[in-house]
């Protein structure tokens, strides 16, 4: 006989069915085929209570199906489900309280089908491998240390016969981090800047059964600070302005770049000299300011304020044009006007020799302050010979130049010859030869 069923009968029906599922052993027909109605499915919630259900909905017409149960090696009697649960009116499971359970014995479970009697499905399971228990309670978080978490809990089930599963991240990790564990879990380091959410679930481990089932998880617990969660408005107002002020850094600096190389003075090199020499073609007297002419045309500006002599050094001012400059520095070193001079700095780079065009640009465009000068001597060939525009050598006026001093004058000096020899050659015009056809004799 059929019992109406009991409270909350249609609530622990739905929380089976979001379970899973339990053993499914293959049933036969009296024709022999296998029969898929009669599976029973049972689980044991926390060793409270437990469900079976089976499909009835499969059936050609639904028809309420018959549980009878009993444990194996048993003086317990059969019984019929005293607490049946329904479907849209048909039976569909059966709930058994506590004192119906026992877990380490033999469960046998049993439909019977009122339209066929001989039709049968019998199941026999081991309850100990079908415990679910209920999800972790009281979840505690204990400060170890500056950078460690204990993470505790407690259950409604012996805790022997538990394993737990934690699972954890951050509000700055995308997935969950899960570890096994046994009564607590530690986690060795924390960033306090981070807002971190713990959960557990539990299940029963091999010690006391089978279980693949694990509990629901827990209600989780958060540890840390929400400073960490940033305002999407300000994240994207961040993803905008970031790039865009960068790319306008980087403007700037080609900008700042492209003006520094406008404004400053090229310094010659002794890699690009020979390229100066040939593009200017050789025109190295209107650089230096000892034209023909130039110094009876030019004459020192003595308005402009001059530094004081101290020994063999001497401070000049660089604001003046480079021939009133050169003609105060051989004043100074008691060279005469017919003298070809230049500076170079302590690398043996000549400055004003190569780059002014003019005797009338601002020496300040090729001198650095506070900086030092060599003065150098430019010695040409004997005058009145073929050889008078000749370069012979670059001589600084010091007592004991260094080698390098020496050898990096010695190699500009070398270039510069080199191509006045070269442009020399340019210029001088090719000879041209007639030859007459030979006379035939008579």
């Amino acid at each position: 006989m059929l019992k109406p069923s009991l409270p909350l009968t249609s609530l622990l029906f739905l929380q089976l069915s979001l379970l899973g599922v339990g053993l499914s052993p293959m049933v036969l027909t009296p024709g022999g085929n296998e029969d898929t109605t009669g599976e029973v499915q049972c689980f044991v919630f926390n060793a409270e209570y437990m469900n079976c259900t089976w499909n009835s909905s499969s059936e050609p017409q639904p028809t309420n199906l018959t549980l009878r149960y009993w444990y194996k090696n048993s003086a317990d009697k059969v019984q019929e489900c005293g607490h049946y649960l329904f479907s849209e009116k048909i039976t569909s499971g059966c709930w058994l309280q506590k004192e119906e359970i026992h877990l380490y014995q033999t469960f046998v479970v049993q439909l019977q089908y009122p339209r066929e009697p001989r039709r049968q499905a019998k199941q026999m399971l081991k309850l100990q491998d079908l415990v679910i228990p209920w999800a972790p309670e009281n979840l505690t978080l204990r400060d170890l240390s500056e950078s460690q978490l204990e993470l505790s809990w407690s259950n409604r089930y012996s805790s022997h016969c538990l394993e737990h599963l934690v699972q954890y991240r951050s509000d700055r990790d995308r997935s969950w981090t899960l570890v096994n564990s046994r009564s607590s879990f530690t986690l060795p380091s924390v960033d306090v800047q981070k807002r971190y959410t713990f959960r557990v679930q539990s299940r029963h481990n091999p010690y006391c059964g089978s279980c693949l089932h694990w509990s629901e998880w827990s209600h989780p617990i958060h540890w840390g600070s929400n400073a960490s969660k940033e305002n999407p408005s300000s994240f994207a107002l961040e993803a905008v302005l970031i790039p865009l002020g960068s790319m306008g850094f980087i403007i700037s600096l080609i900008l700042v770049y492209c003006w520094l190389e406008w404004t400053m003075p090229r310094i010659p090199t002794l890699k690009n000299l020979e390229d100066l020499v040939t593009e200017y073609q050789g025109n190295f007297s209107a650089w230096s300011g000892v034209s023909k002419g130039l110094t009876e045309s030019l004459q020192p500006d003595y308005s402009e304020r001059l530094c004081h002599v101290n020994n063999q050094q001497f401070l000049v001012n660089t604001n003046c044009s480079i021939a009133v400059l050169l003609h105060y520095i051989r004043k100074k070193v008691g060279l005469t006007k017919k003298d070809t001079i230049d500076l170079c700095d302590e690398t043996g780079t000549m400055k004003m020799f190569f780059l002014s065009k003019t005797p009338t640009e601002s020496a300040s465009k090729f001198l650095t302050v506070r900086n030092t000068y060599y003065i150098c001597k430019v010695e040409r060939g004997p005058p009145g010979t073929r050889l008078e525009n000749a370069y012979k050598a670059f001589v600084p006026l010091l007592k004991h130049p260094e080698p390098e001093l020496i050898d990096a004058l010695r190699t500009q000096c070398d270039i510069l010859e080199k191509n006045r020899i070269k442009m020399i050659r340019i210029k001088k015009p090719r000879r041209s030869f007639q030859l007459k056809p030979p006379q035939m004799s008579q």
